[in-house]
């Protein structure tokens, strides 16, 4: 039978950040829900990421992650080249960098259409494609720079901290 058809108590439910923080829910990952800002914020392996449902049948992804590069004009330019080379050769994310006093960022964002709704393996379907594209650019970008991915600098020891975790010195 087709969708049209189908009693709207059949339809597939839609997305909204109530689904959203649910998928993070099953998955025991942490997240902030803001109803107010219609958003969840969550962080994988030092990429911070909010996620919104943007009208009724569209999914973002906006992911950050905060470079140990520095912000010289040559440093800059060479990572421009390299994100901009990245999303060129990629359906999705778009990248693109933000320099402020925290550092050099590397952001990227991802839009999916949710349609008349998604069920539940499709909506992990998504969440993961989301995920993995913006991993996966960010960690391209970094591994051209020569720059650890983000999951290897998380799991880096600190420099100038002994075994305990305390400073040396």
């Amino acid at each position: 039978m087709a969708w049209w058809n189908k009693p709207a108590g059949s339809l597939t439910p839609s997305v909204g950040v109530d689904r959203v923080a649910a998928w993070f829910t099953s998955h025991s990952y942490t997240y902030e829900l803001d109803r107010d800002e219609g958003a969840v914020y969550s962080g994988f392996d030092g990429v911070s990421y909010m996620f919104k449902a943007a009208g009724d049948s569209l999914l973002v992804i906006h992911g950050r992650y905060l470079t140990a590069l520095p912000t010289d004009e040559q440093t800059v330019e060479r990572v421009r080249s390299v994100a901009r080379r990245v999303a060129d050769s990629r359906i999705m994310p778009a990248v693109y960098l933000i320099i402020d006093e925290h550092g050099l960022g590397l952001h990227a964002e991802a839009t999916s259409s949710t349609g008349a709704g998604l069920n539940d393996e499709q909506l992990a379907g998504v969440m993961d494609f989301l995920i993995g594209g913006v991993d996966g650019a960010i960690a391209e970008i970094l591994a051209e720079l020569g720059q650890p991915s983000p999951a290897e600098a998380a799991e880096a020891p600190v420099p100038g901290a002994g075994g305990d975790g305390e400073q040396d010195g």
